[in-house]
């Protein structure tokens, strides 16, 4: 299985159909091939540089939420087991694994089929200028964040790349797609963001808003594209909210923030993300598909492991980005010679430290899928996730 960033594909034994912001479409046999890539998308615009492991992350994802949600509506996947594709495609099988699924060939419905349930981004926008989102007036005095009495369908324009997607009313888009066509998706999104977002609250995630997609195979509307995934929905920790005020997320709001910081015109070319932006926003993804399925599977993996002088540790990642960390940070997942607790334990570190001879390394080994063990020179062991020593990246550039 390849562990670098995907930005393209390139099948050329398979019928190319469509390359999208994230997705690439072939054509195998009665179906359709959907490969995520690492791409992002941000204000419709495609980002230079991918995020490591984002596809899988939201093939994932949407491979969850697909099962769990087929009982309200049928949906276009058929499989994402690689083994079970056709012969012609199995040929890509290390392209493939974990980031693609073989789907129906369904006719897209021109629609954009939004559901909110609380007021955030765009709509918290178009309440502030017209008391109402997508047309549906609202109660008056509603502030930030704040959940909404009930959830809404609002509906956008299908745009195409490079273009910007446009809201538009309820009446609008029954005008569109005709009014029995849609009376059954606002009945198919409603029902499915009620019990996603009833499920992920359990978990931990409010589901403040979500976008989906529907098309029509063999005459039935069925759900396509993705679901439920951090580039189609806004996705809050359940313990960071509060009403007032934009909320942490745990979706590719953080990318959309920090354009915004530097006053991106939202328009092609898009400037280069930093690596901590890309890095961060790659442990939001990782974050969320854990929280929300039990999926451990899915890290980092690091190239090469390096220490640099007597502080620090430097990790090249399969991107081929780095992380430098402290040599003390990690050393504090090994028992407190003075209460035989971890230092994280201790409000006052103060009188627990590591001495330079402490902190020398012998040995640095990755086991098996996602942990890195370290032997320090007293003889003591740190075992711990990529995932949470990527938690520790950020204290300067690395060598």
């Amino acid at each position: 299985m390849s562990d670098k960033v995907l930005l393209n594909t390139d099948l050329k034994e398979l019928k190319f159909i469509k390359k999208g912001k994230v997705r690439d479409i072939y054509e195998v046999d009665e179906y359709y091939l959907i490969i995520s890539t690492d791409r992002l998308s941000a204000f419709d615009v495609i980002m230079k540089q991918g995020i490591p492991n984002k596809g899988k992350v939201l093939n994932k994802i949407s491979e969850f939420w697909f099962n769990k949600t087929k009982h309200i509506i049928n949906n276009h996947l058929v499989t994402t087991k690689v083994d079970e594709f056709p012969k012609i495609a199995r040929q890509y099988a290390d392209i493939l694994e974990g980031r693609s699924m073989l789907v129906k060939k369904a006719e897209l419905i021109p629609l954009e089929c939004i559901v909110r349930g609380y007021i955030s981004g765009s709509g918290w926008k178009d309440y502030k200028k017209t008391g109402g989102i997508s047309g549906i007036q609202l109660p008056a005095g509603l502030v930030e964040s704040e959940k909404l009495p009930e959830p809404i369908f609002t509906p956008s324009t299908k745009a195409e790349i490079g273009e910007h997607d446009e809201n538009i009313s309820p009446q609008k888009a029954a005008e569109i797609i005709g009014s029995k066509i849609f009376d059954i998706l606002n009945s198919a999104v409603l029902g499915i963001y009620k019990s996603a977002s009833e499920y992920a609250l359990l978990k931990g995630i409010i589901i403040a808003d979500t976008k989906m997609e529907f098309g029509m195979f063999n005459g039935e509307i069925i759900l396509i594209d993705e679901l439920l995934t951090p580039d189609s929905s806004r996705f809050w920790p359940k313990g960071k909210y509060l009403k007032g005020a934009a909320v942490d997320s745990f979706d590719k709001q953080y990318v959309r923030d920090y354009l915004e910081s530097i006053k991106f015109n939202k328009m092609p070319p898009p400037p280069d993300l930093p690596v901590e932006v890309i890095m961060n926003t790659a442990l939001k993804y990782l974050e969320a598909l854990q929280i929300l399925t039990g999926e451990k599977n899915l890290t980092m993996k690091p190239l090469k492991i390096n220490v640099s002088g007597s502080e620090f540790l430097i990790v090249v990642w399969a991107d081929n980005t780095k992380s430098k960390i402290r040599l003390m940070d990690l050393r504090k997942y090994c028992p407190c010679a003075i209460c035989g607790e971890n230092r994280e334990h201790h409000k006052d570190w103060s009188h627990v430290f590591y001495t330079a001879d402490e902190l020398k390394v012998v040995s640095i080994q990755v086991v098996g899928q996602y942990a890195i063990s370290i032997v320090w020179a007293d003889g003591h062991n740190t075992g711990i996730y990529e995932f949470d020593l990527l938690k520790k990246m950020n204290c300067g550039e690395a060598d």
